[in-house]
């Protein structure tokens, strides 16, 4: 760690700087998982948590440290990254995508791009393989998390309506119980099904053999989306 924090901060301060943000992202987590709405809010703060780690990290030139895993842990924005990385790639699942290759890539250079900053920064003494592998890896997983839910929160593209047919429903999980709807293209029944998670009320407004619109999204980032929507009466 730097002898010298900007202005002269204690070590102290530097803690409360990355506890703060932590906790803050630990709420913004549990607000994504229990109570996303309103949903671009709940997106745009976990997305936002983790770039403000970075400036904390540039504003205490090398004060406050990437990731630090062991005893006599450094402040660190490391926790900032898991947490909010979880929360986008929770909702990531939201809605069904076509070709999620991008963010993968994406992500994966932003995990890449954190481990360097890591290596550059980290103190001699600690830098080791565990720590480089752990920040990739919380990385890359903000990172695709981050361009799935921006790619669909930034779209302004009108949707397509294509109709399609309830071709099975389900119930999946134990403790967190999830409500799926399979929907295949009308009158294409060799065609592969699209399978929503719903709600309940959802779920039980639907039987299968019933005819839904799909709404067809060219997405902001070019990661096409979909959404399940009840078909105007005619």
């Amino acid at each position: 760690m730097s002898d010298r924090p900007l202005r002269n901060m204690s070590l102290k301060q530097l803690y409360w700087i990355t506890y703060s943000l932590t906790g803050l992202s630990i709420a913004g987590c549990i607000w994504a998982m229990v109570f996303p709405h309103p949903y671009q809010a709940v997106i745009w703060i976990n997305l936002l948590l983790p770039l403000l780690g970075l400036l904390a990290l540039a504003w205490s030139r090398g004060a406050i440290a990437v990731i630090g895993l062991g005893q006599n842990e450094p402040p660190q924005i490391s926790i900032t990254f898991l947490f909010s990385g979880l929360a986008l790639a929770l909702r990531s699942l939201d809605y069904p995508i076509v070709g999620a290759q991008p963010a993968l890539i994406g992500g994966s250079f932003v995990g890449i791009a954190l481990a360097a900053l890591s290596w550059l920064t980290q103190v001699p003494g600690r830098k080791n393989l565990v720590n480089f592998t752990a920040i990739f890896v919380l990385g890359a997983i903000y990172g695709s998390g981050s361009i799935v839910t921006l790619d669909r929160i930034m779209d302004r593209s009108p949707a397509h309506i294509h109709l399609g047919v309830v071709h099975d429903k389900y119930v999946s999980g134990s403790r967190s119980v999830a409500y799926n709807i399979a929907v295949q293209p009308y009158r294409r029944p060799q065609a592969r099904t699209v399978d929503f998670v719903v709600s309940h009320p959802v779920y039980d407004a639907v039987a299968r053999g019933q005819m839904v619109c799909v709404g067809v999204h060219e997405g902001a980032l070019a990661i096409r989306w979909f959404d399940l929507r009840m078909c105007p009466p005619i």
